[in-house]
């Protein structure tokens, strides 16, 4: 709410960076969102926020320096510190490094889970119907057309099996396909 009085866009998402700027993880409970930011910070890649992503035009805000897992996901990473249950789950906080306060947003990156590795765009017209129904994402009645453009920004979805022995090689290859965007 206080980022919308802004003018500013939030959305139920994490971000990272790599390249030029930073890309934001747009994912439901269970899609990999969080699994995706934990191999970010075991391989040194910066992590702008978890869970709640606030866009000021072009810029992704850096959010709180924590980055909260599953028991699998710590235990696979073997990041975080066990905090409890927070909601009904339990929960591992791992600390994440200082990045600046604002970076350049790049893109989004839609995670999803199947039977193979595979990066492509999402069409433009399922783009505005994945940030409204999943992500809470709302156009301003006075917006002047500003929020085209975070939908004319490359978005990628990025499929992989639900496996962690699929995490290197899935990671690696999304990271080659956003360096090329």
């Amino acid at each position: 709410i206080a980022s919308s009085w802004l003018g500013r866009r939030s959305f139920h998402a994490g971000a990272f960076i790599a390249g030029a700027g930073a890309w934001g993880v747009l994912g439901e409970k269970g899609d990999g969102k969080t699994s995706m930011l934990a191999w970010l910070v075991k391989s040194g890649y910066p992590i702008v926020c978890d869970d709640t992503l606030v866009v000021d035009k072009d810029q992704a805000m850096a959010g709180p320096r924590c980055v909260d897992l599953r028991h699998g996901a710590a235990d696979y990473f073997q990041l975080g510190t066990y905090i409890g249950h927070i909601g009904t789950r339990e929960r591992w906080r791992a600390q994440v490094a200082a990045v600046p306060a604002t970076a350049p947003f790049r893109g989004w990156v839609v995670p999803t889970w199947g039977d193979d590795v595979r990066v492509g765009p999402v069409p433009a017209a399922q783009r505005l119907p994945l940030l409204v129904a999943r992500h809470g994402f709302r156009v301003p009645e006075a917006d002047d057309g500003k929020w085209l453009d975070l939908l004319a920004l490359p978005m990628v979805s990025f499929q992989r099996p639900q496996d962690w022995s699929a995490m290197d090689v899935g990671m690696t290859h999304l990271l080659d396909q956003l360096a090329d965007l």
